[in-house]
């Protein structure tokens, strides 16, 4: 055990742990990525892609040591057409890695993934390059995904 006075490296680092949302906040400011804290536990990350306007959330759990990204992709599934959308997306998400693409209650596309962040399992790579993959993964998916469900 070290002294007030003799400081350690070690000591100066447990001084301050940061918190998952500082932790987010500072790998999207790193990787020069438009976001808004809109609460404490909300980061919303607004983005333009090949396919649309997607919106992201990071969502923090910090007495879990968890974050949740959610992507909601640009389109609105109608209800006589999410029967066709349920089994594409079923099958979509046996092919792709990062998250699980789902309709909410509205019929609205969303990809979303948890992470852990325990233990200092957090770092910049763990939170973009999930959040990276899921856009990606909406931009990839969605050809294959309207034929599924428009074609006839």
């Amino acid at each position: 055990m070290s002294s007030p006075q003799h400081k350690t490296e070690h000591d100066e680092e447990n001084s301050h742990m940061k918190t998952i949302k500082e932790h987010i906040i500072e790998a999207l400011e790193q990787a020069d990525i438009n976001h808004e804290v809109t609460s404490e536990r909300v980061i919303h990350v607004p983005i333009n892609t090949n396919v649309g306007a997607l919106k992201s959330l990071f969502m923090i759990d910090e007495e879990r040591s968890m974050f949740a990204i959610r992507v909601q992709g640009p389109i609105r599934i109608a209800e006589d057409k999410r029967p066709k959308a349920y089994a594409a997306l079923n099958e979509l998400n046996r092919k792709h890695l990062f998250g699980t693409m789902l309709l909410d209650e509205n019929g609205d596309l969303q990809i979303i993934y948890a992470c852990n962040a325990d233990d200092g399992a957090i770092n910049a790579k763990t939170i973009i390059t999930p959040w990276a993959s899921m856009v990606k993964t909406i931009q990839d998916t969605h050809d294959e995904l309207m034929n599924a469900i428009y074609a006839k």
